[in-house]
């Protein structure tokens, strides 16, 4: 029993004297961080001038040194004794490490960082002081070390920088109209208006609607970055066009007469998707297919011609797969022309003839359409800007399209059986836009 007491009275005397100690030390630690810095800075001034050594191993590792103070002076000196202590060791640090012996010492820093400048031994990159020491890159001569950490700090950092600049930059590289793929997914849209002379032509009763349309249109082009598509090996190129016109048109027929400011309208809606091909640097070749659907309302409805005969509103729809070919070729610094060509296969067309305009006792007649075809082309000029480009373009349409199947209709006196003849249609055009 008594040993037990004699054992906690001895662990209990232990406890206290270690809470002494920690709080002793915790009491202290203020002015032992100054104490440290201050052996630091005047071990650095006494070291800089030998080249044999390396100034943070000696001065960070080593308790004793040259230029330690005692105790008694460090718990002494007050604040502004102390700056003043520092403030002659960093003089000290400047005159011994810096300034080479037989300069003058009042140069001021300035000065001195333009003479190192210009010393040859400072401008070697890491390469040359391993080479001049006949060793490879993993081994640095111990007073090279501090120096060589510097330059493959600043060197690597430099890459970095240089590497996230010419990433994120708005440059041609990251813009519309770059032919080589960037880290990032490229969105444009274009936009503008457009003007085409249309005409079309019915040869069995010599028939011409012609006149001018004006209109909008707008696209829209996906490029995803390399890694960002599963079928980038196939399709890397996708496309959404839409346009609109709207014009008045002249009509002429050698058995219905004439009849003059007819009111025609059409749009058309494509989906379409590519490959981008890069022939070089500065040509790209897209091969394209898609779906597409043209619509077209000539409206003679309340219209009389110069014979008597009542006009009546016609609407034709034809949906086909485009087939083409797209090229764009830098030819300066901010200009790219890019031609392209494309064949329309006619899946399906329907006429709807709304006779029942004239009288309801005529009925409305619908034509099922499975014949023709259709090509188109234009050459586009772009002009780059830093956040924009513009378009010029003219282009060319047309379709072919075949007799449609007899339709009969029942209307309020008269049973009427009609076709829709062989046609075609024709739009010279000009596109103003810009890309976004």
């Amino acid at each position: 029993m008594s040993n037990t007491n004699s054992t906690v009275n001895v662990l209990c005397v232990a406890l206290i004297g270690v809470f002494l100690n920690v709080s002793s030390v915790q009491a202290s630690s203020a002015p032992s961080r100054d104490y440290i810095m201050e052996k630091k800075l005047k071990c650095f001034s006494q070291k800089s001038s030998r080249k044999d050594i390396d100034w943070d191993d000696v001065c960070v590792t080593k308790e004793k040194n040259d230029g330690q103070f005692g105790d008694d002076l460090e718990k002494n000196s007050s604040l502004d004794d102390m700056i003043q202590r520092h403030q002659q060791m960093a003089n000290e640090m400047l005159n011994e490490s810096v300034i080479p012996e037989g300069d003058i010492p009042e140069k001021n820093l300035d000065d001195v960082i333009e003479k190192n400048r210009q010393d040859p031994e400072a401008q070697k990159t890491v390469d040359d002081v391993v080479k001049e020491q006949g060793m490879n890159n993993d081994v640095v001569p111990a007073k090279e070390s501090y120096q060589l950490a510097q330059v493959k700090n600043y060197e690597e950092n430099r890459a970095s920088s240089d590497m996230t600049v010419d990433t994120n930059r708005s440059s041609p590289m990251m813009s519309a109209n770059t032919f080589e793929r960037g880290v990032q997914d490229i969105n444009t849209v274009e936009a503008g208006f457009e003007y085409n002379h249309f005409r079309y032509e019915e040869d069995v009763f010599d028939l011409v609607d012609k006149g001018d349309l004006f209109g909008v249109y707008a696209n829209y082009t996906y490029r995803p970055a390399r890694g960002h598509s599963a079928l980038e090996d196939v399709l890397d190129v996708y496309k959404l066009e839409g346009r609109f016109n709207y014009g008045e048109v002249d009509y002429k027929s050698n058995s219905s007469g004439t009849i003059d400011g007819i009111t025609d309208w059409t749009y058309e809606a494509r989906v379409l998707a590519g490959k981008d091909l890069l022939m070089g640097k500065n040509v790209r070749i897209t091969p394209l297919v898609g779906f597409g659907y043209r619509y077209l309302n000539d409206d003679t409805s309340g219209l009389v011609s110069s014979t008597g005969a009542s006009g009546y509103e016609r609407e034709a729809n034809y949906f086909y797969i485009p087939v083409g070919l797209e090229m764009a070729a830098r030819i300066t610094e901010n200009w790219i022309v890019s031609p392209s060509i494309e064949y329309d296969i006619f899946l399906h067309g329907r006429q709807e003839s709304h006779l029942s305009d004239v009288s309801n006792a005529y009925p409305d007649i619908t034509n099922k359409q499975h014949d023709g075809f259709g090509v188109r082309g234009a050459v586009k000029f772009i002009r780059e800007f830093p956040s924009m480009s513009l378009v010029f373009e003219p282009y060319y349409r047309y379709w072919d399209i075949e007799d449609s199947n007899v339709s009969t209709g029942v209307g309020g006196l008269f049973i009427v059986s009609g076709m829709e003849p062989a046609n075609t249609s024709q739009e010279y055009g000009l596109r103003l836009g810009a890309i976004f």
